[in-house]
């Protein structure tokens, strides 16, 4: 029985180490595992007497990956991640919902810090990267896996 519901299986992160790269020149970055994507904004107290209620706004948005991905020896997204960390240069990033191109494939793209690179050594599991990109500049927000060309 198929599903309706869209799977965290079919969702993609592409990468590139140039900044501003368009979507269909990135890379599938086909080592990761799990994805989160962090939105949040900053909170501003808009309360004034008069109202005589509390009252906020948002100010800044923030956007945070949070990523699990494989050591693969030799893998070029390990060593784009690592680069950038090492050498804190910025990376481009996309991590949509599904495919580039499919249909209702959506998220954040844009260039990005990378401000964690924790490696893991489980004892009875791969080695593993645990990594935190903080965004630098965004780009747009894919909207059914295709750019809007802005």
């Amino acid at each position: 029985m198929s599903s309706s519901f869209p799977m965290g299986k079919d969702a993609k992160l592409y990468y590139h180490a140039t900044a501003a790269t368009e979507l269909a020149s990135m890379t599938e970055a086909s080592n990761v595992k799990d994805v989160t994507v962090n939105t949040d904004a900053t909170e501003v107290d808009v309360s004034t007497r008069a109202s005589g209620w509390g009252a906020t706004d948002t100010a800044l948005k923030h956007l945070t990956l949070e990523f699990n991905m494989i050591a693969l020896p030799g893998n070029a997204f390990v060593a784009a991640i690592r680069d950038a960390f090492t050498n804190h240069a910025p990376l481009e990033l996309c991590a949509l919902t599904g495919a580039r191109g499919v249909a209702n494939a959506d998220g954040p793209k844009g260039t990005w810090a990378i401000t964690a690179m924790n490696r893991g050594e489980p004892l009875d599991g791969a080695q593993t990267y645990d990594v935190t990109a903080k965004l630098n500049v965004f780009d747009e927000w894919i909207d059914d896996g295709v750019e809007d060309g802005s």
